[in-house]
């Protein structure tokens, strides 16, 4: 049993994320909902007054939602709460005290200014739990093909496991991708032991696709192979930092609209 941490804000993007979690892992794990609220000038006899009272209504908020995420999803165990701080500071409490396996939180459409919000851009950049980024409007469905990215660098095993338990849950083949130029294609099957040790039972297919700009490629190299997620481990810094940018991240809005997970630092 897996505990997923599903940020909300009460947002329809939110609510979306949550429920596609369940679509992708099933509803026999933990989720615990929260709602970051971030206190400023509490040495203030009248904002903490009113802090106390917007705490109060909050839980309130998350507890409704809580319910409502049981009823839609059937999930079972189902925890509601109000934390203090940023979301990424909740996310690296709640993992450092009580543990975390997944976060999933929703982020932009293909016609938003980027591919991500800003608390999901934090929460990927500044924790070790594997973040699953879902699209504003996805549908609702298992994913058949899932696109994990491959550098041929040295892999460790233990932090492919939430894609494994995504991949089984939903009996989807994995794409392990190495985008390469021309020259170096044929390399695709890099890593395959550790790969087919770490993913058992999983399907795999190894391939190499062509192109000079990485997300770009991913982007095409998903659409090519018909994939609904493309997964990439949280060690490819330069490739996260040029999704962050705001032109790439444009383009790649407009070209994909898959969810992403990005797999625990490597």
């Amino acid at each position: 049993m897996a505990r997923i941490l599903i940020p909300s804000d009460f947002s329809d993007n939110a609510k979306r994320a949550a429920e596609y979690a369940v679509s992708v892992v099933g509803p026999d794990h933990r989720f615990i909902v929260f709602n970051a609220l971030s206190y400023v000038g509490l040495s203030d006899p009248m904002v903490a007054s009113v802090a106390v009272e917007v705490y109060g209504e909050t839980e309130e908020q998350v507890l409704r939602w809580a319910e409502e995420f049981r009823s839609i999803t059937g999930a079972k165990n189902v925890t509601g709460r109000v934390d203090s701080g940023s979301v990424a500071t909740v996310v690296r409490n709640i993992a450092r005290n009580e543990g975390a396996d997944l976060v999933v939180m929703g982020r932009s459409g293909a016609g938003g200014a980027s591919l991500f919000g800003s608390n999901t851009t934090d929460v990927i950049r500044n924790t070790a739990v594997p973040v699953l980024a879902v699209p504003v409007n996805l549908p609702l469905k298992s994913p058949l093909r899932i696109l994990l990215a491959n550098d041929h660098n040295e892999v460790d095993e233990g932090n492919l496991g939430m894609l494994r338990t995504i991949a089984l849950y939903s009996s989807a083949e994995v794409l392990i991708t190495h985008i390469a130029r021309e020259k170096n294609a044929g390399r695709g099957d890099g890593n395959r032991a550790i790969f087919d040790r770490a993913l058992k039972g999983v399907a795999l297919t190894f391939q190499d696709h062509p192109g000079e700009d990485v997300p770009s490629a991913l982007a095409e190299a998903a659409a090519t192979h018909n994939a609904d997620m493309i997964a990439v481990l949280h060690r490819h810094r330069d490739f996260l930092d040029r999704m962050f940018n705001p032109s790439v991240a444009r383009k790649l809005a407009l070209e994909s609209v898959l969810p992403l997970l990005v797999l625990e630092r490597g």
